[in-house]
C-alpha cells in the first residue's frame, strides 16, 4: 500500500493552513514548530511529497502532538538529536513519535502513527471507497462502506 492510499482528505481552506505550518525544517533546526487543530486534536506537518513539475503537495505529512505534561507514552521524550541517536541505535523506531518540541512557549510530544493529509477534490462517491478513521485503539485505520 502506498502513502496516497492511506491519505485522510481534508477541504481546501484547512489544506493551505496545513501546507502554511509545514515545520519539517524548523525541527531539525531548532526544534520549533507550528501546530494546526483537525478534529479536536492538535498536530505538526512534518513533511510533504510534491505533485512535481512545481504545482504543489500530493499530501502533507502529520502527525499529533500533545503537551508534555499530559504525555502518556512508553518512550522517555527525547529532543531531535538524541530522539534521531537512539533511532540510530535501533532503540526507537524510524519516526517523530516520542519527539519532544517547542511550539511558542510549550512543550509538545509527538504521538501515534504519522498521517497523510491531501486536499479534496469533488468526485462522485463510490460505495466500496476506503474511509480513514480511528479505530478503536486510537489508531488511524482504512474502512470500507
Amino acid at each position: 500500500m502506498s502513502y496516497y492510499d492511506a491519505t485522510v482528505f481534508v477541504p481546501e481552506a484547512k489544506f493551505k493552513e496545513m501546507d502554511k505550518k509545514i515545520s519539517c525544517q524548523s525541527i531539525v533546526d531548532g526544534g520549533k514548530c507550528q501546530t494546526f487543530m483537525w478534529q479536536n486534536e492538535e498536530w505538526v506537518a512534518t513533511g510533504a511529497v510534491s505533485k512535481g513539475g512545481n504545482q504543489g503537495w500530493k499530501v502533507i505529512d502529520c502527525q499529533r502532538v500533545v503537551d508534555l505534561s499530559s504525555y502518556k507514552g512508553e518512550l522517555k521524550p527525547l529532543r531531535y538529536i538524541n530522539h534521531f541517536v537512539e533511532v540510530d541505535k535501533g532503540n526507537r523506531r524510524r519516526s517523530y513519535e516520542g519527539m519532544q518540541v517547542k511550539c511558542g512557549n510549550r512543550e509538545l510530544v509527538f504521538v501515534g502513527p504519522e498521517v497523510y493529509f491531501g486536499q479534496q477534490v469533488a468526485k462522485p462517491v463510490i460505495a466500496d471507497e476506503p474511509e480513514a478513521r480511528v479505530d478503536h485503539r486510537g489508531q488511524y485505520k482504512l474502512f470500507f462502506a
